[in-house]
């Protein structure tokens, strides 16, 4: 729907007003990011941990304890702690911000609904990648600047 939408007032003011079409494509993707952005945070925390966080949390806890298995790595409400770091996974570090960006690009631009449900799907799947790599990237580092901290 919305492309289609952009597809046609692009194509309508692009031949009679070529500075609005300028802008048309912008205002388009920062409408939508807003959109998503708000319509995400009415989403309730309570939900949001229920939903997505435990799991993701619990994800990240599994492939560090895979990894280290002597810091036997503990999940507790929201964050990941053991005794050599605590990290606190908390609503703005689940990447949504990245996905809302990557979504509303997609959407903005003109395709067809199954080329622009797969970019959303492989825009998800990547940006969740990214973000286990990012929390487990974290941990250790935590870990490791803890240690040398305590060494000084």
């Amino acid at each position: 729907m919305v492309s289609f939408l952009s597809k046609f007032i692009y194509s309508y003011t692009r031949a009679a007003y070529p500075l609005v079409a300028s802008f048309f494509l912008p205002f388009c993707f920062l409408s939508l990011y807003l959109l998503l952005d708000y319509l995400y945070e009415g989403i309730s925390d309570a939900s949001l941990r229920l939903y997505y966080h435990d799991y993701f949390i619990s994800f990240c806890t599994y492939i560090i304890n895979t990894i280290a298995p002597e810091d036997r790595v503990k999940v507790i409400q929201n964050a990941i702690i053991s005794s050599k770091a605590n990290l606190a996974i908390v609503r703005t570090c689940d990447g949504s911000s990245s996905f809302f960006i990557i979504s509303a690009a997609i959407l903005t631009f003109r395709s067809t609904l199954r080329l622009t449900l797969m970019g959303i799907v492989a825009g998800f799947i990547l940006v969740i990648f990214l973000n286990t790599v990012r929390i487990i990237s974290l941990y250790f580092l935590m870990e490791n600047v803890n240690s040398l901290v305590s060494l000084t």
